[in-house]
């Protein structure tokens, strides 16, 4: 009687789970590639899309393939060679093995030649930029001096040739270890005592691969010649003394070593030795450690350290060209200058248009000001840090602190979905305040200001949609006959978005996808949401940027300006590259940070070489993207553009509104300072001996005592300033971008720098620097600002506000000018309430500095006149203020208006003095107005001192 066993089933619920959880996952990706579509579509840039896209499937596919090809085969193959009769003496254990693998032999292949096919493929995606560059790449026009190479082979070709031999080998690898493994299952190499069966299969299999993986080995040391020129030695980055005498030598000798290798290990199927394979590879590995450490070791130690200086000085004059080349430095001019420290009444009467345009207003202390004045609305929100810019008011450029006014969603009096989402959707308006003005009261003088905006700046579209702080998405857009629902000015105004940007959602399909996009499900319950509907998404300038433009780096600086009738916000975007031959490589995060920049996770790079080749500029309404070639001739931005054709315009396109808000960007000449600090000197010995190594000094605004926090960073490095200066020897001031130098680990000056950051001037980007005589020493900043706060004037004016309590002292922006023929300091000095809401920092003194001259008054003007004799020579165009009274507290004995009196005893003594200058150049005019300063400042003392 048979009885048959019950035969098991399998129920539903896995394979229906499997299924499930696959057509979620093919969603998910479906909604992801579709909105991202979608957005490329709304900014118009759907070629950076598309073929983005295409390179990725093809590498992935390709990648894929070649691994999981390579790993299947081998597998195959070893299956295939396996002995026909088992070992004796083989483990039961592997037995079953080999009955398991027999059974489910296409199983086995092809789960882990997929899944490493996969990582493959994955892997590859990631370089799909730096395939296309290499797909489309151009010539730099420069050989390396050694190979004679372009340097185009070390930025676009070397990474790919590395890449795909480094994929080679390790595909190699791969199938070798697999094979091994099922030659090992199917016993056809034995372990242990167990007996070898027969046939040469195995043997064969396994050497050829690892001869292959030998010459792989071989193919890599001789590319890593190449790579010599781009790491960094015990001296710098590119070829040495010992590269060339030894390491090249080295690696072809270990290269055809390993050759030699190879062939043992393809000899070794048929010779059926092992034991001289294995000791040629033994071999191959000591003389690759004797040829590539000890000799190069030895000729480092014993021939090249007694005679260092000499033997580098080739290496180092090349490595000095390619690293002023790569940073653009190789064209900085650097001349010598006497500074004068004596003065003279009237010396900067040739400075005369330099001193109005001198910056009082800090951009790095004010935005309290600008939070307390134009805020307007609690979520409103200014940066900490504000910006500096030029407009043309009443026919003449001027200086302006600006910044975009926009919505700071954290202090919405309600944070509700539809509040964050429909109705505060927008900021509006820029804000610009003069440069070189203050009131009365010390306060920034407005050129734009308000809401609607009103001032001097033409009518322009002020919404801002996309800005700097528009974090989150937004969704507009109203039917026909509805209301609008978007807060627009603080009046109760509301507004329906009119721009061209954004993604229409009004069917239902595209808000489920956005639904799944943003997990956010009131995008499909919400009855805002409507046919006439859009979403406005990735609203930040860099984020758009960065998306329409993924080959470039950002300026960590980015700024807003009014151009053609339209806010807009300029990004400054550049090529760079880790593989310029024999260039010195910079942290880009260690080379931005200074006291008021603290730069965020995409500055982790190091670099070079660096060209600003884009400015971009995105629309603050509409969102969208204009990239411009700044620098056409950039061979990186061209290989790039010949990828996406269509996605840079022309230098030409830029409109003269626009050229004139252009300037030289911020990390731009933050690299380049870093770099000339010590790449100023040529001289191959004096760049070995550092002896004349420079360094960005500490900023003194950020270390002086007493004082509230600013966005300053103490102890870092003092930041650049955009101001207009007069070089010496030009006819007019230019809009700049300035820095000194301070000696290493020194505090006297070393050099002043300047960039001409004018885009309409015809010498835009020029570097020039003043080299200070080495036989006189002139005050740094740090020297010069503990000059200013230990003068007696700075005692008598400032140091009430720090000891009453009641005020503290807020020092601005130390800016240095070279005029009247020496180095010009002038610090403003700031003051606000210690405690209190509402708080803000009001321009209140200005210090000046000539030699070991120190002025301090209520204007840049009377500080100068006390610093030159009383008579600077020039006028900075300000109004006259009187002096700031001194704060009481309780116990003061002082009264204010005793206070008062001994500051306009002051400011009489300053024209006193002045007066006499003026008599002693037989300035009779001068003198007579002086007089009368003085006469008017003395019977001022003498009514608030109660005397009639």
């Amino acid at each position: 009687m048979n009885v048959s066993s019950p035969v098991s089933r399998r129920g539903p619920l896995v394979p229906t789970i499997l299924v499930l959880a696959a057509l979620v996952a093919a969603f998910l990706i479906f909604s992801e590639l579709w909105t991202t579509k979608l957005w490329f579509d709304s900014v118009r840039f759907p070629q950076v899309f598309s073929t983005q896209l295409v390179a990725q499937v093809v590498l992935f596919v390709v990648f894929f393939l070649a691994m999981a090809l390579v790993v299947g085969a081998n597998m195959w193959i070893a299956f295939r060679l396996r002995p026909i009769a088992r070992r004796t003496g083989q483990s039961a254990i592997l037995d079953r093995y080999r009955d398991l693998l027999e059974a489910n032999i296409w199983l086995a292949i092809l789960v882990p030649s997929a899944f490493l096919g996969l990582i493959a493929g994955a892997s590859a995606v990631s370089q799909a930029l730096v395939y296309l560059a290499w797909w489309n790449r151009v010539p730099f026009g420069t050989a390396d001096p050694y190979f004679g190479l372009d340097a185009s082979f070390y930025v676009f070709e070397l990474p790919i040739w590395q890449d795909l031999l480094s994929f080679a080998m390790g595909a190699v690898f791969f199938g070798l270890v697999a094979a091994a493994a099922v030659h090992f299952a199917v016993g056809g190499i034995a372990s242990g005592r167990a007996r070898p069966a027969r046939g040469n299969g195995a043997r064969i299999h396994l050497s050829v691969l690892a001869g292959l993986l030998l010459i792989g080995y071989g193919l890599q040391n001789l590319l890593d010649r190449y790579g010599l020129l781009l790491q960094q030695g015990t001296l710098l980055t590119g070829m040495q003394y010992t590269d060339a005498h030894a390491r090249l030598t080295a690696k072809i000798v270990v290269a055809v070593i390993s050759f030699l290798c190879a062939g043992v290990f393809f000899a070794n199927g048929f010779l059926r030795r092992w034991t001289l394979a294995a000791t040629s590879l033994v071999l191959m590995v000591v003389s690759g450690m004797i040829l590539g450490l000890a000799y190069p070791l030895v000729v480092q130690s014993f021939q090249v350290k007694p005679n260092e200086p000499v033997l580098e000085s080739p290496y180092i004059a090349n490595h000095i060209e390619a690293t002023r080349q790569a940073y653009g430095i190789d064209d900085a001019e650097v001349e010598p200058y006497a500074a004068v420290t004596q003065v003279r009444p009237g010396q900067l009467k040739q400075d005369a248009e330099t001193l109005p345009g001198i910056r009082l207003m800090d951009p790095a202390v004010i935005a309290p000001t600008f939070e307390n004045q134009q805020q307007l609305r609690g979520w409103y929100t200014f940066p900490e840090d504000l910006d500096v810019d030029r407009y043309v008011i009443d026919g003449k450029e001027t200086d302006a602190v600006v910044a975009a006014r926009e919505i700071n969603y954290s202090n919405l009096p309600d944070q509700n979905w539809n509040n964050v989402h429909t109705v505060y959707t927008h900021g509006y308006g820029l804000v610009a305040a003069y440069g070189n003005q203050r009131s009365s009261s010390g306060d920034p003088v407005w050129i734009e200001k308000n809401l609607p905006p009103e001032g001097a700046l033409p009518d322009y579209e002020g919404r801002i949609y996309y800005g700097e702080k528009s974090s989150a998405f937004a969704i507009v857009g109203r039917e026909p006959g509805e209301a609008p629902i978007e807060f627009d000015t603080p009046d109760g105004a509301t507004n329906t978005y009119a721009g061209t940007s954004g993604v229409p959602m009004g069917d239902l399909f595209t808000r489920v996808l956005y639904a799944t996009h943003f997990t956010d499900l009131n995008i499909l319950l919400s009855d805002r949401v409507n046919s006439a509907s859009k979403i406005l998404y990735d609203r930040t300038p860099k984020d758009r940027v960065a998306q329409v433009a993924p080959w470039l780096t950002l300026d960590s600086n980015i700024y807003p300006a009014v151009v053609d009738h339209r806010l807009v916000w300029i990004v400054d975007g550049y090529t760079t590259s880790r593989a310029y031959p024999n260039s010195s490589v910079v942290s880009l995060r260690s080379a931005i940070t200074d006291a008021q920049t603290t730069p965020g996770p995409d500055s982790d790079e190091s670099l070079n070489y660096i060209r600003n080749s884009v400015k971009a500029v995105v629309d603050a309404t509409n969102g969208t993207v204009d990239l411009y070639a700044w620098e056409p001739e950039d061979p990186i931005l061209q290989a790039y553009d010949k990828a996406f054709p269509g996605v840079l315009k022309p230098k030409s396109a830029i409109s003269p509104d626009l050229m004139a808000h252009l300037r030289y960007p911020s990390d731009l000449f933050k690299v380049q300072r870093q770099v000339l600090a010590r790449y100023h000197m040529t001289d191959p010995q004096a760049w070995y001996q550092q002896s004349d190594l420079w360094q960005v000094p500490a900023d003194p605004a950020a270390t002086l005592p007493d004082q509230p926090e600013t966005s300053r960073t103490a102890a870092a490095a003092e930041p650049p300033y955009y101001l207009s200066i007069k070089w010496p020897g030009d006819d007019s001031p230019v809009f700049s971008e300035t820095a000194v130098f301070v000696p290493y680990n020194r505090q006297n000056l070393a050099s002043y720098v300047s960039v001409v950051a004018e885009a309409t001037s015809p010498d835009y980007g020029r570097m020039r620097v003043l080299r200070m005589s080495d036989t006189q020493q002139i005050a740094g900043p740090s020297q010069t600002a503990n000059a200013m706060t230990s003068d007696q004037k700075f005692a008598d004016l400032v140091r009430p506000y720090l000891n009453q309590g009641s005020a503290k002292a807020t020092y601005g922006n130390l800016l240095t000018l070279p005029m009247g023929s020496g180095l010009l300091y002038v610090m403003p000095i700031y003051t606000m309430r210690a405690a209190g809401s509402g708080t803000y920092p009001t321009l209140q003194f200005v210090a000046v500095r000539f030699g070991d001259h120190v002025g301090i008054a209520a204007t840049l003007q009377e500080a100068l006149d006390q610093v030159f004799a009383g008579d600077a020579g020039a006028e900075t165009g300000e109004e006259p203020v009187d002096e700031p009274t001194q704060p009481t507290q309780p116990g003061d004995n002082t009264t204010a208006d005793q206070k008062a009196a001994v500051a306009s005893m002051q400011k009489a003594q300053t024209a006193f003095t002045a007066a006499d200058a003026a008599l002693r150049n037989g300035n009779l005019a001068e003198y007579q107005k002086q007089v009368e300063i003085a006469k008017t400042a003395l019977n001022d003392a003498l009514s608030k001192m109660g005397v009639k």
